[in-house]
């Protein structure tokens, strides 16, 4: 695998977009709608859900299998998806469901907007330095408790692979480790409910994880933590007593405003 770009290309969002839009029809012709693995997956998430629940489904590309099963039951799905073209099949395949054409780490929802958030071998097309924010964002737009379903690599990697599984077309990853990716969930306020390592074709860590109020606490003082080792590096005159009691109060200022918003629950 190659980690260099095409120069005229738009970078590597524009690679992966060019990318899918030149092979939807041959990545959706190697999708099965009936994958026992992935079905089974979403049957065990669908337990959990209230009636016509809202699904976001994360690069939901031609929308076989997830998000046409998702509809299929009954659920508020929206797809969101870089390929134009992926989403035009996308709605062939599930009629029934809302689909936007966007970055996954540009696109924006009402905090609390989905009940449960999905995302099959689609984060991995994302840079991961933009990662960590987007699990943050994630979260932000699931209800209380809600669940975060997602597929994994088990090693690091970045780069291009040409005409990926011959199908005339470059494409771009970019991501961390299974283990990195547990972390990071946890560090935007997740809980791990499951992690198991699926083996097939390919080794994936397949994650269950869910909105951790009292993680997203913890997450919000440990970046408190976090500024006060920035502000005593950034100034130097500051004292560390000083830096910390800086941090306590912003950290108190960020938590209180947050409760009133609704946003995480204080329990005495």
């Amino acid at each position: 695998m190659s980690s260099d770009f095409d120069e005229n290309s738009s970078g590597p969002q524009g690679i992966v977009e060019v990318g899918y839009d030149h092979m939807a029809e041959g990545y959706l012709g190697s999708k099965d709608p009936s994958d026992p693995e992935t079905l089974s997956a979403l049957e065990r998430l669908a337990e959990t859900l209230p009636e016509r629940a809202a699904v976001l489904d994360l690069g939901c590309g031609a929308g076989v299998p997830v998000t046409r099963w998702l509809a299929e039951h009954g659920y508020n799905v929206t797809g969101v998806d870089l390929s134009a073209r992926q989403l035009e099949l996308a709605k062939q395949q599930a009629p029934g469901a809302t689909f936007i054409k966007a970055d996954m780490t540009e696109v924006s929802f009402p905090p609390g907007s989905f009940d449960a958030v999905v995302s099959f071998y689609a984060i991995i097309h994302v840079p991961r330095e933009k990662h960590a924010a987007l699990l943050a964002r994630i979260a932000s737009w699931l209800t209380p408790g809600g669940p975060f379903l997602a597929t994994w690599p088990l090693t690091e990697c970045e780069g291009t692979q040409e005409n990926w599984e011959g199908w005339g077309a470059t494409m771009w990853w970019s991501h961390y480790s299974g283990e990195t990716y547990q972390r990071l969930l946890v560090e935007a306020g997740f809980g791990i409910e499951s992690a198991e390592v699926h083996e097939g074709r390919e080794r994936w860590l397949w994650v269950v994880a869910r909105k951790d109020e009292q993680g997203r606490r913890q997450q919000i003082l440990t970046r408190m933590e976090n500024l006060s080792e920035k502000v005593q590096l950034r100034n130097q005159d500051l004292s560390e007593s000083d830096a910390e009691a800086l941090a306590d109060r912003f950290a108190r200022e960020v938590i209180e405003k947050m409760i009133d918003e609704g946003k995480i629950k204080y329990e005495t």
